[in-house]
């Protein structure tokens, strides 16, 4: 029969125990958790478009006959596009990572 359950297929509280400690200690946790993972790409897309945005808005501000007020718009458009990628840059990974005690503060 199967070592899990003993010899004659019933097994004590001490040794499932034992067979607790022995399953986690076998485990291999992988390097970084999907979700982690998820997040920090999130972020890099995020940051990504993000200088986009901003290298749009350059080249709009150089190139082509626009008004101030529209140039300050998109302007401010990408002041709250990078105060978003902070956000997520900062308080999701960061919080993320102090949840599962890779990092400390």
């Amino acid at each position: 029969m199967h070592r899990k359950y003993g010899e004659n297929g019933s097994m004590g509280a001490r040794e499932y125990a034992k067979w607790g400690e022995l399953e986690r200690s076998e485990a291999v946790p992988s390097m970084l958790p999907p979700a982690l993972i998820h997040c920090i790409a999130m972020s890099l897309l995020f940051l990504l478009f993000g200088l986009a945005m901003l290298t749009h808005t350059a080249f709009i501000a150089l190139t082509e006959k626009i008004s101030n007020t529209a140039l300050f718009i998109l302007f401010i458009f990408n002041i709250i596009f990078w105060l978003l990628v902070f956000y997520f840059e900062i308080f999701i990974v960061f919080n993320y990572l102090q949840a599962l005690k890779i990092m400390e503060w």
